[in-house]
């Protein structure tokens, strides 16, 4: 069980080819980045999606970044996940300082949301839970996506 593979297969993204802990490159066809924010936000079902960077760059390598890992205060997380030479971060969740951290590593970012990078593993975890303690009542709640853009 990984919570960031059930991002990964979330975003149709395919078994990477660098796996260390919660850090994945998944190596895909050379894509743009609006084309990939595209892609994303179908996947996700999402209204919109962030993005920061260049949306005509060709990408190929990507890193997806489940949950708050985007975010400055996981900065040791984004260090490591740019010594795997990504050339592109789907995250669930990122703040200004990881956009222009990122933006200064000259390495694009998509933004989803927090809970929507989460929900698939959370799913994950309940059922096996619920298989491994079959006498508990371990329920899963959907967490929907707390924002709109006007």
């Amino acid at each position: 069980f990984s919570i960031v593979d059930d991002f990964r297969r979330l975003l149709e993204l395919p078994e990477p080819t660098v796996r260390d802990g919660l850090r994945l490159i998944c190596e895909i066809e050379p894509v743009t980045v609006r084309d990939l924010a595209a892609r994303v936000k179908r996947r996700t079902g999402l209204g919109s999606v962030r993005v920061a960077g260049n949306l005509d760059t060709t990408v190929r390598r990507v890193a997806p970044a489940v949950g708050g890992l985007g975010l400055s205060l996981n900065i040791g997380y984004l260090e490591t996940v740019l010594d795997l030479r990504p050339d592109v971060l789907i995250a669930g969740e990122c703040d200004e300082y990881a956009w222009l951290y990122l933006q200064d590593a000259g390495v694009p970012v998509i933004e989803t949301a927090h809970c929507t990078s989460e929900n698939p593993g959370l799913g994950t975890l309940t059922r096996v839970l619920q298989h491994q303690f079959p006498g508990i009542p371990v329920v899963f709640h959907e967490v929907e996506c707390p924002w709109v853009v006007v």
